[in-house]
Protein backbone atom coordinates (compact mmCIF):
# COMPACT_ATOMS: atom_id res chain seq x y z
CA UNK A 1 0.00 0.00 0.00
CA UNK A 2 2.82 2.38 0.87
CA UNK A 3 4.51 1.58 -2.44
CA UNK A 4 1.33 2.39 -4.33
CA UNK A 5 0.97 5.69 -2.42
CA UNK A 6 4.62 6.60 -3.12
CA UNK A 7 4.17 5.75 -6.80
CA UNK A 8 1.07 7.95 -7.02
CA UNK A 9 2.91 10.80 -5.28
CA UNK A 10 5.86 10.54 -7.66
CA UNK A 11 3.51 10.46 -10.67
CA UNK A 12 1.72 13.57 -9.39
CA UNK A 13 5.03 15.46 -8.98
CA UNK A 14 6.12 14.53 -12.50
CA UNK A 15 2.83 15.81 -13.93
CA UNK A 16 3.30 19.11 -12.00
CA UNK A 17 6.85 19.56 -13.34
CA UNK A 18 5.73 18.92 -16.92
CA UNK A 19 2.88 21.39 -16.48
CA UNK A 20 5.26 24.13 -15.12
CA UNK A 21 7.65 23.52 -18.00
CA UNK A 22 4.78 23.98 -20.44
CA UNK A 23 3.76 27.26 -18.79
CA UNK A 24 7.35 28.45 -18.93
CA UNK A 25 7.50 27.80 -22.68
CA UNK A 26 4.20 29.61 -23.21
CA UNK A 27 5.42 32.63 -21.24
CA UNK A 28 8.63 32.68 -23.22
CA UNK A 29 6.67 32.75 -26.47
CA UNK A 30 4.35 35.49 -25.23
CA UNK A 31 7.24 37.57 -23.98
CA UNK A 32 9.05 37.16 -27.26
CA UNK A 33 6.06 38.50 -29.18
CA UNK A 34 5.71 41.42 -26.80
CA UNK A 35 9.37 42.29 -27.15
CA UNK A 36 9.20 42.13 -30.94
CA UNK A 37 6.44 44.74 -30.79
CA UNK A 38 8.91 47.21 -29.23
CA UNK A 39 12.02 46.47 -31.25
CA UNK A 40 14.33 49.49 -31.73
CA UNK A 41 16.55 49.60 -34.78
CA UNK A 42 19.15 52.10 -36.05
CA UNK A 43 20.04 55.06 -33.83
CA UNK A 44 16.61 56.00 -32.54
CA UNK A 45 14.25 54.39 -35.05
CA UNK A 46 11.29 52.55 -33.52
CA UNK A 47 9.35 49.80 -35.28
CA UNK A 48 6.41 47.60 -34.36
CA UNK A 49 3.55 48.74 -32.12
CA UNK A 50 5.39 51.84 -30.85
CA UNK A 51 6.57 53.16 -34.24
CA UNK A 52 6.07 56.91 -34.72
CA UNK A 53 4.10 57.78 -37.82
CA UNK A 54 1.68 60.41 -39.09
CA UNK A 55 1.73 64.00 -37.86
CA UNK A 56 4.63 63.52 -35.44
CA UNK A 57 6.97 61.84 -37.92
CA UNK A 58 10.16 63.74 -38.68
CA UNK A 59 10.97 64.00 -42.39
CA UNK A 60 14.07 66.24 -42.25
CA UNK A 61 12.68 68.74 -44.75
CA UNK A 62 13.21 72.50 -44.32
CA UNK A 63 10.76 75.32 -44.89
CA UNK A 64 11.18 77.00 -48.25
CA UNK A 65 10.88 80.79 -48.27
CA UNK A 66 8.97 82.22 -51.24
CA UNK A 67 10.34 85.70 -52.07
CA UNK A 68 7.85 88.58 -52.08
CA UNK A 69 10.05 90.56 -54.47
CA UNK A 70 11.04 90.12 -58.10
CA UNK A 71 14.17 92.25 -58.47
CA UNK A 72 17.26 93.58 -56.74
CA UNK A 73 15.68 97.03 -56.70
CA UNK A 74 12.60 95.78 -54.84
CA UNK A 75 14.81 94.34 -52.10
CA UNK A 76 16.58 97.66 -51.53
CA UNK A 77 13.32 99.61 -51.71
CA UNK A 78 11.79 97.40 -49.02
CA UNK A 79 14.79 97.85 -46.75
CA UNK A 80 15.18 101.60 -47.30
CA UNK A 81 11.45 102.11 -46.59
CA UNK A 82 12.04 100.93 -43.00
CA UNK A 83 14.42 103.81 -42.23
CA UNK A 84 13.03 106.56 -40.03
CA UNK A 85 13.88 110.23 -40.62
CA UNK A 86 16.45 110.05 -37.83
CA UNK A 87 18.12 106.93 -39.29
CA UNK A 88 18.14 107.96 -42.95
CA UNK A 89 21.05 109.77 -44.59
CA UNK A 90 21.59 111.41 -47.98
CA UNK A 91 21.66 108.69 -50.64
CA UNK A 92 21.24 108.13 -54.34
CA UNK A 93 20.87 104.98 -56.39
CA UNK A 94 21.11 103.55 -59.87
CA UNK A 95 23.49 104.12 -62.77
CA UNK A 96 23.76 107.22 -65.00
CA UNK A 97 20.60 106.32 -66.91
CA UNK A 98 18.57 105.28 -63.86
CA UNK A 99 19.62 107.78 -61.22
CA UNK A 100 17.32 108.06 -58.21
CA UNK A 101 17.74 110.70 -55.52
CA UNK A 102 17.05 109.80 -51.89
CA UNK A 103 16.56 106.12 -52.61
CA UNK A 104 17.86 103.00 -54.36
CA UNK A 105 17.92 102.68 -58.15
CA UNK A 106 18.33 100.04 -60.84
CA UNK A 107 21.96 99.54 -61.84
CA UNK A 108 22.89 98.12 -65.26
CA UNK A 109 26.25 96.49 -64.62
CA UNK A 110 28.89 96.75 -67.33
CA UNK A 111 32.66 96.41 -67.42
CA UNK A 112 32.86 100.21 -67.58
CA UNK A 113 30.82 101.04 -64.48
CA UNK A 114 31.42 98.04 -62.21
CA UNK A 115 34.20 99.91 -60.43
CA UNK A 116 31.62 102.32 -58.94
CA UNK A 117 30.36 99.48 -56.75
CA UNK A 118 33.69 97.64 -56.55
CA UNK A 119 31.99 94.74 -58.31
CA UNK A 120 34.33 92.16 -59.93
CA UNK A 121 34.12 92.33 -63.73
CA UNK A 122 34.70 88.55 -63.87
CA UNK A 123 31.22 88.03 -62.43
CA UNK A 124 29.22 90.41 -64.65
CA UNK A 125 28.08 87.69 -67.06
CA UNK A 126 26.70 85.70 -64.13
CA UNK A 127 24.42 88.58 -63.08
CA UNK A 128 21.22 89.59 -64.85
CA UNK A 129 19.91 92.23 -62.44
CA UNK A 130 21.37 94.73 -59.98
CA UNK A 131 20.50 97.79 -57.90
CA UNK A 132 22.50 100.22 -55.78
CA UNK A 133 22.19 102.54 -52.80
CA UNK A 134 25.12 104.88 -52.18
CA UNK A 135 25.90 107.68 -49.71
CA UNK A 136 25.56 110.88 -51.70
CA UNK A 137 28.49 112.69 -50.07
CA UNK A 138 31.01 109.85 -49.85
CA UNK A 139 30.66 106.40 -51.41
CA UNK A 140 33.21 104.95 -49.01
CA UNK A 141 30.91 105.86 -46.11
CA UNK A 142 28.14 103.65 -47.48
CA UNK A 143 27.86 101.71 -50.73
CA UNK A 144 25.42 98.88 -51.27
CA UNK A 145 24.89 96.71 -54.31
CA UNK A 146 22.23 94.01 -54.65
CA UNK A 147 22.74 91.39 -57.34
CA UNK A 148 20.74 88.55 -58.85
CA UNK A 149 22.74 85.54 -60.00
CA UNK A 150 21.38 83.63 -62.99
CA UNK A 151 22.40 80.30 -61.48
CA UNK A 152 22.49 79.24 -57.84
CA UNK A 153 25.75 77.38 -58.48
CA UNK A 154 27.52 80.70 -59.17
CA UNK A 155 26.57 82.44 -55.93
CA UNK A 156 29.38 81.19 -53.69
CA UNK A 157 32.14 81.96 -56.19
CA UNK A 158 30.51 85.30 -56.95
CA UNK A 159 30.40 86.32 -53.29
CA UNK A 160 34.04 85.32 -52.82
CA UNK A 161 34.99 87.46 -55.83
CA UNK A 162 33.02 90.43 -54.46
CA UNK A 163 34.75 90.05 -51.10
CA UNK A 164 38.23 89.86 -52.64
CA UNK A 165 37.59 92.86 -54.89
CA UNK A 166 36.39 95.10 -52.07
CA UNK A 167 39.05 94.04 -49.57
CA UNK A 168 41.83 94.64 -52.11
CA UNK A 169 40.51 98.01 -53.37
CA UNK A 170 42.63 101.16 -53.18
CA UNK A 171 40.64 103.75 -51.25
CA UNK A 172 41.03 107.47 -51.95
CA UNK A 173 38.31 109.49 -50.20
CA UNK A 174 37.98 108.04 -46.73
CA UNK A 175 38.42 104.46 -45.64
CA UNK A 176 35.45 102.06 -45.25
CA UNK A 177 35.48 100.16 -41.99
CA UNK A 178 33.36 97.11 -42.60
CA UNK A 179 32.09 94.75 -45.30
CA UNK A 180 28.96 92.63 -45.03
CA UNK A 181 27.47 90.29 -47.63
CA UNK A 182 23.98 88.88 -47.16
CA UNK A 183 22.22 86.26 -49.26
CA UNK A 184 18.47 86.40 -49.94
CA UNK A 185 16.12 83.74 -51.34
CA UNK A 186 15.94 83.68 -55.13
CA UNK A 187 19.72 83.74 -55.85
CA UNK A 188 20.27 87.28 -54.54
CA UNK A 189 23.34 88.69 -52.81
CA UNK A 190 23.52 92.02 -50.99
CA UNK A 191 27.00 93.50 -50.56
CA UNK A 192 27.46 96.62 -48.45
CA UNK A 193 30.58 98.37 -47.14
CA UNK A 194 31.39 101.60 -45.32
CA UNK A 195 30.98 103.08 -41.87
CA UNK A 196 30.60 100.29 -39.30
CA UNK A 197 27.61 101.86 -37.55
CA UNK A 198 25.72 102.49 -40.80
CA UNK A 199 26.47 98.95 -41.98
CA UNK A 200 25.28 97.46 -38.69
CA UNK A 201 21.97 99.32 -38.91
CA UNK A 202 21.48 98.32 -42.55
CA UNK A 203 22.29 94.68 -41.78
CA UNK A 204 19.70 94.56 -39.01
CA UNK A 205 17.04 96.04 -41.26
CA UNK A 206 17.74 93.56 -44.06
CA UNK A 207 17.50 90.59 -41.71
CA UNK A 208 14.25 91.82 -40.17
CA UNK A 209 12.65 92.93 -43.45
CA UNK A 210 13.56 90.20 -45.95
CA UNK A 211 12.65 86.65 -44.90
CA UNK A 212 15.27 83.95 -45.33
CA UNK A 213 18.28 86.26 -45.48
CA UNK A 214 21.62 85.12 -44.08
CA UNK A 215 24.90 86.93 -43.37
CA UNK A 216 27.70 85.07 -45.15
CA UNK A 217 30.45 87.68 -44.90
CA UNK A 218 31.04 90.03 -41.98
CA UNK A 219 34.55 91.41 -41.88
CA UNK A 220 36.61 94.46 -41.06
CA UNK A 221 38.24 96.23 -44.02
CA UNK A 222 41.91 97.04 -43.69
Amino acid sequence: MKKIAALLLALTMMISIVACGGNSDDNTTENSITTEGNVTTGDNATTGDNATTGDNATTGTEDVVTPDYTSSLEILEKVWATYSEEEAFSVCGGDAENTVMNGPGKYNLTADNAWNLNFPTSQIEKIDDAASLVHMMNANTFTCGTYHFKNEADIEAGINAIKETILSAQWICGFPEKLVVITAPGNYAIAVYGNAELIQTFQGKVLSTIDGTEVVVDTVIG
